[in-house]
């Protein structure tokens, strides 16, 4: 009875391992959206965005400038006050 199921279970997994996409990949993608990227790069000046008025804003970006969606442009519109970007 098991041999019967041998080539379905043998077609079941080939299907589920071959058609998957890495783990990591899955964490590369942007969202379609205006002002991102259409694939996360580097871009080292997103934690060099000038002086700042308070200590904590210099970070937010940091964490993702090794693999980033939003571009060096885009990060510093966004921490101006009078930011035009979704307007």
């Amino acid at each position: 009875m098991a041999w019967k199921q041998t080539p379905l279970l043998l077609l079941v997994y080939m299907v589920t391992t071959g058609s998957g996409r890495d783990r990591t990949d899955l964490l590369n993608v942007c969202m379609d959206a205006k002002h991102h990227k259409t694939k996360p790069g580097p871009e080292d000046k997103l934690h060099d965005q000038g002086p700042w008025k308070h200590r904590d804003s210099l970070s937010q970006c940091s964490p993702w400038k090794k693999n980033a969606c939003c571009s060096v442009n885009t990060s510093q519109e966004l921490h101006k006050a009078d930011s035009r970007l979704y307007f």
